[in-house]
């Protein structure tokens, strides 16, 4: 593999940030200082969902696999040995309505997902039957990391369409439901949860998307671009200082917070940041789902035309979006639901972090949409 060059990283970075390159060759801000620190971390954020490290295995429901054999993507390409991981919580009713399919986010699993269900939360797991299901490219369903025929830069690249047509074949298969009652995800989950509705809008009774889009917007795709090239260069030098860089970026999420650290706290940064490490191993996974976000969008089977595909869903969807979300930017969740109809909750506060920091307000209505 080539490695990217300098130049190519610089061009990525420099545009999520309106970085120039004046004649002399120095590089300079045009932009608010404190809003570009603040920009850069979501370099490395996953999810802020993901923060939440409070899933001892204990707590956590047995993991279950759907082995589905092989999976045809749209690529023509095929997954050999093609499994899904997942886990369920709550209690599937005698008419098999009360099913909420969860997908995971971008390099999460379902023990991050489970800390946020049960009664009181963001689903009631009292009331409905919740399956939290392993996106692909996450190490536990089918990943380079995990495939023995497939390792690696053989594993085939896929679509978010591409894991919810899978996800499909595994309701069919492991639960013989026809219809949920809803869809819902968070981040590349949320984007899981466009594709279903727009895909298959009949699947569900209702959709909910939480600091997802439909289509990435031109931050969002210089975003993971940029991301993608730093775990490309990774793999290709065998070495931590993409990873070091990572580091860095997480503190820089933060920055406001950390600007006022204690001075021991401050000076243990560079510490942290220098002994920073990543598993090389999983840095394929990463790349596997950074490409399917970036080349996501539920419109591209109609001819490129968003109203087309908003409405089909109409007022079924539930879009949730931090106003300040410099991770997933939120214009483009906002236009889908305006040509939808559908309901719009809109967090002032919190970026991409709003499923945590606000999680009594969305767990609220929520669970007020599920209802109805």
């Amino acid at each position: 593999m080539r490695r990217p060059s300098k130049l190519a990283i610089w061009r990525g970075v420099s545009g999520i940030f309106g970085w120039k390159r004046p004649p002399n060759g120095e590089f300079w801000f045009r932009m608010d200082a404190k809003w570009a620190l603040s920009s850069l971390a979501g370099l490395l954020s996953i999810s802020i969902v993901a923060t939440a490290q409070t899933n001892p295995a204990a707590t956590l429901p047995p993991q279950q696999f759907a082995d589905l054999g092989e999976c045809v993507l749209e690529s023509g390409a095929v997954i050999a040995d093609c499994k899904i991981g997942f886990v369920t919580l709550g209690k599937l009713n005698a008419e098999r309505s009360n099913a909420i399919l969860f997908p995971t986010f971008y390099g999460g699993n379902t023990g991050h997902i489970v800390p946020y269900l049960g009664p009181g939360k963001l689903v009631d797991t009292h009331k409905f039957f919740v399956i939290v299901v392993d996106s692909f490219g996450n190490g536990i369903s089918s990943s380079p990391s995990n495939s023995t025929k497939q390792p690696g830069e053989a594993f085939p690249a896929m679509s978010i369409r591409d894991m919810v047509r899978q996800q499909k074949r595994m309701l069919d298969r492991e639960f013989k439901i026809e219809r949920l009652h809803a869809v819902m995800g968070v981040s590349m989950g949320a984007m899981q949860a466009f594709e279903w509705a727009a895909w298959s809008p009949n699947s569900a009774d209702k959709f909910v998307a939480i600091a997802g889009s439909p289509q990435l917007a031109t931050y969002d795709l210089a975003l993971w671009d940029t991301h993608s090239r730093l775990f490309r260069l990774m793999i290709d030098c065998q070495c931590q200082t993409p990873a070091q860089l990572f580091a860095g970026m997480r503190l820089l999420n933060n920055w406001e917070t950390n600007a006022g650290a204690p001075l021991a706290q401050r000076e243990k940064v560079l510490g942290d940041i220098a002994n920073a490490k990543f598993d090389i191993r999983l840095a394929h996974d990463r790349l596997l789902q950074l490409g399917a976000m970036i080349g996501h969008d539920v419109s591209r089977n109609m001819d490129g035309d968003m109203q087309k595909a908003a409405a089909a869903v109409g007022n079924k969807m539930f879009v949730i979006v931090g106003a300040k979300d410099i991770i997933v930017t939120p214009g483009p969740a906002l236009s889908f639901a305006k040509l939808a109809g559908a309901k719009t909750l809109e967090i002032a506060t919190c970026g991409h972090d709003i499923p945590r920091c606000q999680s009594d307000t969305i767990n609220a209505a929520v669970n007020e949409f599920l209802r109805r």
